[in-house]
């Protein structure tokens, strides 16, 4: 369970659904851990749970996708606070995925989801999703496609001038 926000009972909660579910929550906080011990985490987990009310890159899910951990995500997209100023938070997850994991916005709503997920989990490929999009190879290739649609776009509109 990667904890980077939300009170130390909200924390508690979701630790208490994972165990009526025979499941072993290990809390990590952010910014107190190794990757050596994300890592050794990750190897040894069904899911990651992630606890964030907004994500500004989204690493550590990279990271739990790469090693072919799905997460399960709290996305509560509602007013949050950073560095001492309020906003209206985006998502905790922008590139999650039907491959890469499932997406709760209250802890009413985790439960149900867990289930759902425990049932489904043989559907999430989060590792093959990170080889077809994050890769570098994958990322250039995007790029570059972008680039020649509107070199393309942009040549038939000169032409048509």
């Amino acid at each position: 369970m990667y904890w980077k926000s939300g009170d130390e009972k909200f924390v508690e909660e979701v630790e208490a659904i994972l165990d009526s579910r025979i499941l072993e929550p290990v809390r990590i906080r952010y910014g107190h851990y190794s990757t050596g011990e994300y890592r050794k985490l990750l190897d040894k987990s069904v899911f990651g749970v992630f606890l964030s009310s907004f994500e500004t890159q989204g690493l550590a899910l990279a990271e739990a996708w790469s090693m072919d951990v799905p997460t399960l995500v709290w996305n509560p997209r509602s007013e949050a606070s950073y560095r001492g100023r309020s906003f209206t938070a985006g998502s905790s997850a922008p590139y999650l995925s039907d491959a890469t994991g499932c997406e709760w916005s209250s802890i009413g709503d985790f439960s149900g989801m867990l289930d759902h997920a425990i049932r489904q989990r043989e559907k999430f490929h989060p590792r093959d999703w990170v080889l077809r999009h994050m890769t570098d190879a994958s990322c250039a290739a995007f790029l570059f496609n972008t680039i020649r649609s509107e070199a393309t776009r942009a040549l038939g509109e000169i032409s048509s001038s």
